[in-house]
């Protein structure tokens, strides 16, 4: 149905190769695969009820029936919040939690460069101190330069501090959500359970649609082609579609058939001499 790859390309561990026909289609499999693995993620099956990302308009053949299942479990929750007051403050934490999130995710960039920048002040202070020993510079400017770097170091430091605040915050939030959590009753667990068995065996359906469906690279290597192959051409059981050569490798790889007749007497390690019908053994 889909060839992935082709000739001569490099392949990492675990790349789809080729899908065999089926009636799912390919990119919504993958579309729907991304988005679980976003919500895998959250901490909670309430906080998954909130999540407004996924896409109805799929076409996922046997999937199809198990997607259905977990978007109503989904659903059923999200009414449940939505009209219970304990499942509304944890909503409004949920995304209050969301800001914070992303407040850190900003201050661990800033903290990232406020650090580049304070390593850039060591070292001109580091130069500038040379300077003062050897008699080039002020004392005057020695103290300027020791007042920069104490300001750089200052403005670093606040920034953990602060990172470190925003962090207490995520927690509180997530102690609170825990507390609510504790108080719901009954409806709501049993929803959350619903949603989490649903989700579960959704990603398992997945998990098998690929196995049954598409070939994957168990390693790092270069695709090699048996023969010539396009989408949508007609493929035998058992038949051998493309072999990866493993990357960086310099020993050959080689499969054989052993007959019944004598195969007990073989043993792992034994000397194996190769025969090929174009090399004449003899002559060579």
């Amino acid at each position: 149905q889909n060839l992935l790859v082709a000739d001569k390309q490099e392949v990492k561990k675990g790349q789809h190769l080729a899908v065999i026909e089926n009636p799912a289609i390919y990119q919504d499999v993958i579309s729907l695969k991304s988005e679980l693995d976003t919500l895998k993620s959250f901490e909670a099956p309430s906080d998954m009820a909130l999540y407004i990302g996924l896409n109805a308009n799929l076409f996922l053949g046997d999937i199809q029936p198990y997607y259905a299942m977990f978007v109503k479990s989904l659903n059923n929750l999200k009414f449940f919040i939505k009209t219970d007051s304990k499942a509304q403050k944890l909503e409004a934490i949920a995304e209050e939690k969301s800001k914070y999130t992303d407040l850190y995710n900003r201050q661990s960039k800033q903290l990232d460069i406020l650090s580049a920048d304070y390593t850039l002040s060591e070292k001109q202070f580091y130069r500038d101190s040379m300077l003062f020993v050897n008699g080039t510079l002020s004392s005057a400017e020695f103290e300027k330069a020791q007042a920069a770097l104490l300001q750089k170091k200052y403005a670093f430091e606040s920034m953990r501090i602060t990172m470190a605040n925003t962090k207490i915050q995520l927690s509180s939030l997530n102690s609170n959500a825990l507390n609510i959590r504790l108080g719901m009753d009954e409806q709501g667990k049993n929803l959350e359970f619903e949603l989490q068995q649903a989700f579960e065996n959704l990603n398992g359906q997945i998990a098998e649609w690929e196995k049954n469906y598409v070939l994957k690279s168990s390693i790092d290597g270069l695709v090699t082609f048996t023969q010539f192959w396009s989408t949508d051409q007609f493929v035998n059981a058992g038949d051998e579609v493309m072999a990866v050569i493993p990357s960086n490798s310099d020993k050959l790889v080689a499969k054989m058939q052993l007959p019944v007749a004598g195969s007990g007497k073989v043993k792992e390690g034994q000397a194996v001499n190769i025969k090929l019908d174009n090399y004449p053994h003899m002559e060579y």
